[in-house]
């Protein structure tokens, strides 16, 4: 027994197929033809499909009881161990001709996005952090070390800051927090150094005022400093906040990555490491040149 189907194939070999099969649907034809028939009708098929395609199943004496053949199809069939399977074309195509990253839409859609203001302490987990003074000349970019991904759980082991303005770092700061347990990662900070929680956010809140919060990934940071807050009983952050992950897929939306190695690594910035202010710096070193970027992106659509 034997199945053909057709996909886009001419007529007329339709109707050269119903002299030895049945068409049960639309080009779907059954039939029970010997092996030399099959063979033929296989190469008539072939010859007179044109740019259709043609898909041909059989049973046969093999482990799977059964074989077919395929022609014009994207799928190719491959032997694994003896038996006969589909390689489909999405583990088999080449992507060396296709666009990486984020489309023009998402691209445009993106940038409407960012005129709707957010801050800190409205955002939640499906809604970005979009700031209401972008490109101001002083920010602030925050990074915060911790003991692990859970805000609920885990702890905040280091604060760091630093203000910049006109690319330039006019004041830092870097805070080491005390923990009730003794962690591995502190122990190269003496005790007295380290500082409660609570003093260290009225620093931290302190230094920052109502400036603009910069981060990459800047969510992650805002849920542990809302917890920390509220552990502490101080009063959330209401501060505008820019992702600078955010920025990067609107601005640099063929990147393939855009982890801070990734931005480091498209502007030739040297990435000296992600700790204490080593990764502020080259997070504020991207943001500048992300910024510069979006700005002269603006300036192209408006003429147009």
């Amino acid at each position: 027994m034997i199945v053909i189907v057709l996909t886009n194939c001419p007529p007329a070999l339709r109707g050269d197929l119903t002299k030895w099969l049945i068409e049960v649907d639309i080009n779907v034809f059954v039939g029970r033809v010997g092996a030399r028939v099959r063979d033929q009708l296989w190469k008539r098929v072939k010859e007179h499909c044109d740019k259709g395609r043609a898909t041909m199943a059989f049973n046969t004496n093999n482990e799977q009881h059964f074989d077919f053949k395929v022609h014009n199809s994207e799928w190719e069939p491959i032997d694994i161990d003896g038996f006969k399977l589909m390689l489909r074309p999405l583990c088999n195509s080449d992507t060396k001709g296709i666009k990486a990253g984020y489309s023009k839409a998402s691209h445009y859609l993106e940038a409407k996005r960012r005129t709707r203001v957010k801050t800190c302490n409205d955002c939640d987990s499906n809604t970005s952090i979009q700031p209401d003074n972008i490109g101001s000349d002083e920010y602030i970019v925050l990074d915060v070390e911790t003991t692990g991904l859970s805000s609920e759980k885990d702890k905040i082991i280091r604060l760091n800051a630093l203000c910049a303005s006109n690319n330039e770092i006019t004041d830092s700061i870097s805070i080491p927090i005390q923990s009730v347990t003794e962690l591995p990662i502190m122990n190269d900070v003496p005790n007295e150094q380290k500082e409660k929680l609570s003093a260290a956010m009225e620093k931290l809140s302190s230094f920052i005022g109502n400036r603009t919060i910069v981060s990459h990934r800047v969510r992650f940071c805002m849920k542990f400093i809302d917890a920390a807050c509220n552990s502490c009983g101080l009063r959330p952050f209401s501060n505008p906040a820019e992702d600078v992950e955010i920025l990067s897929k609107k601005v640099l939306y063929n990147l393939r990555g855009h982890s801070i190695e990734d931005l480091a690594e498209h502007f030739k910035i040297k990435f000296e490491g992600h700790a204490h202010l080593e990764k502020c710096q080259t997070i504020m070193k991207i943001y500048d040149e992300l910024m510069a970027m979006d700005k002269a992106d603006s300036k192209i659509i408006k003429t147009k």
